[in-house]
């Protein structure tokens, strides 16, 4: 069972982010204030999972296996940068807040 690292709330004017695995990453935060955002998805560690392979052969273990680093969005705001580990089916919710950005900056360039 999957258990999201991090929450997203969706306000009027704002979102609000509570990360389980980084106390630095909370808080609320203006549309406004979001330059842009970049998603990475899991990835295998081939690094890790090939030296793991190798020491496995050496002592005559069997428990190496493919490592895969966590799927995040990076938030880049005015003033900072937040990166925010999920799991692989919530980057939805940090595709979601994109969406809600692009129809800010739209309705900006409108008025």
């Amino acid at each position: 069972m999957n258990k999201d690292y991090a929450t997203l709330m969706f306000f009027k004017n704002e979102f609000q982010i509570i990360d389980k695995t980084n106390n630095e990453n909370n808080g609320s935060f203006k549309y406004t204030d979001v330059k842009y955002i970049r998603f990475e998805r899991a990835k295998t560690n081939w690094l890790i999972s090939t030296l793991s392979i190798i020491f496995d052969l050496f002592i005559g273990s069997s428990t190496g296996g493919r490592f895969k680093d966590k799927s995040y969005a990076e938030i880049h705001l005015e003033n900072k940068k937040l990166k925010v580990i999920t799991v692989e089916e919530n980057l939805n919710n940090f595709k979601k807040l994109n969406e809600m950005l692009k129809q800010v900056q739209h309705n900006k360039k409108s008025n």
